[in-house]
């Protein structure tokens, strides 16, 4: 999961950079907001300590546990807030492409590899069900800080966790009855 994340967040990054509508491109900015990039950061920080066995004082990871079950509310008010039901129907096309993406062809892609490779179908509704998830409340958060549209992605992320109940319970439903 850890090199997942940080290649979507490297393409995330250099999407945001490539398209933004702030400034001109250049490597040197690109350089620097990848190694900015806070979940990029954290994640190889994690895992060095990881690697040295690093055991942090039980007083901060109490306080990261308090911080963690706040931050999804947080950011899901703010998605709220952000909310335009005005730009989802002038940027319907955008929006409901991404989501069909995120929720149809990722999982329909990702099921195709699993029944090549043969997966038993335990996996293969894990595999559906990660592929199948919402969009996540960071994206909006990232959009934010790097002068994207985040209006565009706070719809992302609403329709996408509307949208991925009714994906994943055909699709596991599907799958039950398919393999």
């Amino acid at each position: 999961m850890a090199v997942v994340t940080i290649l979507y967040n490297l393409a995330a990054v250099t999407l945001f950079a490539v398209y933004s509508q702030e400034v001109r491109f250049s490597w040197g900015k690109l350089a620097k907001d990848i190694a900015q990039n806070p979940l990029i950061i954290g994640i190889v920080l994690a895992l060095l300590c990881r690697e040295i066995d690093l055991q942090l004082p039980a007083i901060v990871l109490q306080t990261g546990d308090y911080l963690a079950s706040i931050t999804l509310p947080l950011a899901l008010l703010c998605i709220g807030a952000s909310l335009d039901f005005s730009l989802l129907r002038r940027s319907s096309l955008a929006a409901f492409s991404a989501v069909g993406f995120k929720l149809l062809l990722v999982p329909a892609i990702l099921l195709a590899f699993g029944w090549a490779f043969r997966l038993q179908a335990q996996a293969m509704g894990v595999l559906l069900l990660l592929a199948s998830a919402p969009s996540a409340t960071v994206s909006f958060i990232m959009a934010r800080a790097m002068g994207g549209n985040s209006r565009l992605a706070a719809n992302i992320v609403a329709l996408s966790t509307l949208l991925s109940i009714i994906t994943a319970s055909l699709g596991l439903a599907l799958l039950g009855v398919f393999y």
